[in-house]
């Protein structure tokens, strides 16, 4: 099994520019299931073998100077770029509205004129000296670490080219720097004040802009620099790509060139900042020299046309046009021009980085072997892409030639119900000690019923977690076995009641729950899909019925930003994957999603194995426990049945899915350690075979 990191911040700076609105709905969209992770280098061999922060644990916040909200900036790149869908963007309103909560006013200070247009924020102006900029800074990055119990935060320039700052005296020493950030005029521009920040609070700082960022000979000597890594550099756009891919090509078939001339063609923010002439003269001249460097001779190389134009440039973009942006009769030279390139088409590169953050302790300094990933890495004279690329393989253990990683990252989670004659705080001290890394609460007696939960108790829960290093991989509202009805023990009462005060019952305990799972820190809930129907003939009221009562209460859980996931059980009105897909078509929300049960699908005669990859849009967490070949509703332990537990993990394997598997085994309240730890063993050991 490959290891997994924790909980991982990141920073945005330009927080609703386009690179991060990209960044937001490609992240989105990765942990829905809804994109592929095509593009991204941390998907491959042998970077896929580093222990890298998984998709569905990184938290996004960041500091803008716009008005503009990072929804308004989708929707633009949606409607005048095409880089989304409508669709794609409604599945993704809740995640952005969360990073939209996360968002801080930045600040344009001695950014020149054509970014200080932009800062329309309020506070994006504020007076002050660059050591009171600076705190602000620091006590937002503090603030999202705390309120997110995130174990580190990286810290991503990705805002609006600079102009280029000149460097005196003052910027020599750290002593000189420090003593000038308190006097009236700031000696340094944003980035810089940006990286200051990030450095104090010991954050790695990455600047994938041409701006000045931690690229001061006073910072990067200053002390306390060596406490975390940062890294400053520009990120490498498709054109400057082109030039490492294709140089090396030209000096590899011994070919002189004579000259090489470029052209940018920028649309939307980016354009029209670097329609400025000084903005623009800080990205050429991170250019200049490095086809020469790579092929060894001096290539008169004129790279001084930025063209912005109204919108980003389409594929199919028709040949006068390009001829009439770059000045050129024959467009043959910049056909390239016309391909998805800029903000949407790099955000594989932008995506990779997100995926890709190990920022372990210990580590000090400018990463130099991740200077494929840039424009003009710090401390680093390689531009041969090919080799810079390499350098960033040594990273990788064991890179035996060919042996690409199939294994499954198994992100193993148990269920409380087994332990319901236990009180929750030991409870989660025998799940902890069993090797779990996650765990299933339960909204229910004795442990977290909601009715009888107070503030004070969520947060007791909080820290004992956090003590144990238990991360929460769902909230069960299913069961209500505080109610104890007589008909069954936890089915009752249900969505479909013919007594509409008892439906009320669950109704409000599934509220109840979705607000204790925001307070608490949990990602999703659970619920039962209906209840038992009574009468025959009676699915499509029932099930009208469910709608009815659904629908409020998935209203609910989009206020409190709080998946509320269905579980199609045996028995039950929702029974079958196309059942599930009715109800999705009934209530299309992006906040009501599937709980994927392995054994329920198993007896009711779905393979899991097929209808994995066939729900994986739909799926946010898994349960899993076996059931016997008579297929009778009863969890078993894994490896005591008769499901084919490697079809399965193979299954989500293919599908990406990175998110928390939760072995549900309520009925072994006799010996739920055993179960629980035998469980574990097996579907571990089949992980790491297939």
């Amino acid at each position: 099994m490959k290891p997994t990191s924790r909980k991982t911040g990141l920073w945005l700076i330009g927080a609703t520019g386009n690179i991060s609105a990209t960044v937001a709905v490609g992240l989105a969209a990765m942990r829905r299931g809804l994109a592929s992770g095509l593009g991204l280098t941390t998907e491959c061999w042998p970077v896929n073998k580093l222990d890298l922060a998984p998709l569905d644990e990184i938290v996004l916040g960041g500091h803008e100077i716009g008005r503009r909200t990072v929804i308004e900036a989708a929707q633009e790149l949606a409607s005048e770029s095409k880089i989304f869908s409508d669709s794609l963007l409604k599945s993704v309103q809740i995640d952005l509205r969360q990073f939209e909560k996360e968002i801080r006013p930045g600040h344009a200070i001695r950014c020149g004129p054509a970014i200080t247009r932009l800062a329309t924020r309020p506070g994006a102006r504020r007076a002050g000296t660059g050591r009171t900029i600076v705190d602000q800074f620091r006590r937002d990055l503090a603030s999202f670490a705390k309120r997110h119990r995130l174990d580190r935060v990286v810290v991503v320039h990705v805002a609006s080219t600079e102009p280029p700052f000149k460097l005196t005296r003052e910027h020599q020493s750290w002593t000189a720097l420090d003593a000038a950030l308190k006097r009236r005029v700031c000696p340094l521009p944003a980035s810089s004040l940006y990286a200051i920040a990030a450095i104090e609070e010991e954050m790695p700082f990455v600047c994938f802009t041409p701006s000045l960022g931690c690229d001061v000979p006073a910072i990067r000597s200053w002390r306390q620099a060596a406490a975390c890594r940062s890294w400053a550099a520009t990120a490498r756009p498709a054109k400057r790509f082109s030039r490492r891919c294709w140089a090396p090509m030209f000096r590899d078939r011994h070919f002189e060139i004579a000259s090489w001339v470029g052209h940018n063609v920028l649309g939307n923010g980016d354009g029209a900042v670097l329609d400025s002439v000084e903005n623009k003269s800080s990205k050429l001249s991170k250019k200049d020299g490095v086809v020469g460097s790579i092929v060894g001779c001096a290539a008169d190389a004129h790279d001084d046309r930025i063209c912005a134009v109204a919108a980003r440039l389409e594929d199919g973009l028709g040949s006068r046009s390009l001829s009439r942006i770059s000045g050129c009769e024959d467009d043959s030279a910049i056909r390239l021009a016309g391909m998805r390139f800029g903000a949407g088409g790099a955000a594989g590169d932008r995506s990779g980085a997100a995926g890709g953050l190990s920022c372990r302790p210990g580590h000090a300094g400018v990463m130099t072997h991740l200077a494929c990933f840039f424009k003009s890495p710090m401390d680093v004279a390689e531009h041969d892409f090919f080799a810079a690329d390499g350098a960033a393989a040594q990273l990788c253990p064991n890179r035996t030639c060919g042996a690409k990683d199939t294994s499954v990252t198994l992100k193993l989670a148990y269920s409380c119900n087994a332990y319901m004659r236990y009180p929750l705080d030991a409870a989660l001290a025998r799940i902890a000690t069993l090797g779990y890394r996650g765990v299933e609460l339960m909204a229910d007696s004795p442990h977290l019923w909601p009715g009888d939960t107070s503030d004070a108790a969520i947060d007791g829960a909080r820290k004992t977690l956090d003590r144990l290093g238990l991360e929460i991989s769902n909230i069960n509202a299913f069961m209500m076995n505080k109610i104890g009805d007589a008909r069954q023990p936890y089915w009752h009462p249900s969505w479909i009641e013919p007594d509409i005060a008892y439906r009320r019952i669950r109704t409000e305990h599934t509220k109840s729950a979705i607000t204790m799972a925001r307070k608490i820190g949990a990602p999703c809930i659970t619920t039962e899909p209906g209840g038992p129907i009574e009468g025959a003939g009676a699915y499509g009221a029932a099930m009208d019925l469910f709608v009815e009562e659904l629908k409020p209460v998935v209203e609910h859980a989009e206020r409190e930003g709080v998946l509320l996931l269905v579980e199609p059980e045996p028995g039950l009105l929702i029974e079958r994957f196309d059942q599930y897909l009715e109800l999705r078509g009934r209530i299309d929300s992006p906040c009501m999603q599937l709980n994927f049960d392995i054994g329920h699908a198993y007896c009711v005669g779905e393979e899991p194995s097929a209808w994995i990859p066939k729900m994986t849009a739909h799926t946010r967490h898994y349960h899993v426990e076996d059931i016997a070949a008579s297929r009778k509703h009863h969890h078993l332990v894994p490896g005591t049945g008769a499901i084919d537990f490697a079809a399965s993990l193979k299954a989500i394997r293919d599908t990406k899915y990175t998110g928390w598997i939760t072995v549900e085994l309520y009925p072994f309240v006799d010996d739920p350690d055993r179960a629980g730890r035998e469980a574990k063993a097996h579907l571990e050991n089949i992980a790491s075979t297939i």
